[in-house]
Parts: structure tokens; C-alpha cells; sequence
């Protein structure tokens, strides 16, 4: 599923704004920074926040690393994908639902070195949850 989003992510055009969207298949994104991105997609009816940063084979090696998520230390499960983007997703269901649970109550977010824009988020992620009701 994740190399499905991953493509899909890829394929739209997003806004220079950190406005967060959701794109014709049913991701939710929004720009972090040049080449960098956060989305959001569902997982059983989750939300699951993964950032995507631009890097080289050489520098994302696929593994387990921590970040700090508004100060606190989250394991995330690191993957290089498309050549392109290393992917950080957390790794336990208790990460998951810590970096999702603060996207959807803060105004912005402290992730590593970014500080990314959470406004919005609720709304895109109660977007998807609509979209999937009807989904056979």
C-alpha cells in the first residue's frame, strides 16, 4: 500500500503554500519545505502522517531512526523510495497515534527541523474519512 501512495503523492501538483490538500487519490499533503512533504493517509480508518524529505541512496538507508516530534522522541521507520524521497513514518501504534494526535490539536508542528503548518489537517483528514465511507 505505501508504494501505491508513494506514486500517487508524486503525481499531483501541489500548492506553494503549506496548505494541506487532499488529491484525487485520496492523500492528504502538504508541501514542508522545497522538495519536502508531509501526507496523511488512512490506515483502517487512522490517519498515518509520514514526511518525505529529498535525499540519495547513500544518506536514507532503510532502517530505524528517532525523530523528535514537539519534543518528544518518536521511532520512526525510515525507507528510500522512488529513487528520490526518504520516507519517516512512526513505527509503533503508539507513535502513530502521538504525531497524528498532535496534528490534529496544535496550529503547527515541531518535526526534527521543521516546523510545518497543522492548520487544516483535521479538516483533510475528516475529508479522507468521508471519501472511504462509501469505498467498497
Amino acid at each position: 500500500m505505501r508504494n501505491i501512495l508513494i506514486s500517487l503523492l508524486l503525481t499531483v501538483c501541489l500548492p506553494a503554500q503549506a496548505d494541506w490538500i487532499v488529491n484525487p487519490n485520496n492523500v492528504s499533503v502538504t508541501r514542508v519545505n522545497v522538495g519536502d512533504y508531509l501526507m496523511a493517509a488512512l490506515d483502517n480508518h487512522k490517519a498515518v502522517v509520514s514526511i518525505l524529505t529529498v535525499s540519495t541512496r547513500d544518506s536514507c538507508t532503510d532502517g530505524s531512526v528517532v525523530h523528535t516530534v514537539n519534543g518528544v522522541n518518536v521511532k520512526m521507520l525510515r525507507t528510500f523510495r522512488q529513487n528520490k524521497y526518504c520516507f519517516y513514518t512512526p513505527l509503533t501504534e503508539t507513535g502513530r497515534e502521538y504525531v497524528t494526535n498532535e496534528f490534529m490539536t496544535k496550529l503547527s508542528v515541531n518535526w526534527g527541523n521543521y516546523t510545518i503548518d497543522a492548520v487544516g489537517f483535521t479538516d483533510s483528514v475528516n475529508k479522507l474519512r468521508q471519501l472511504s465511507k462509501g469505498a467498497i
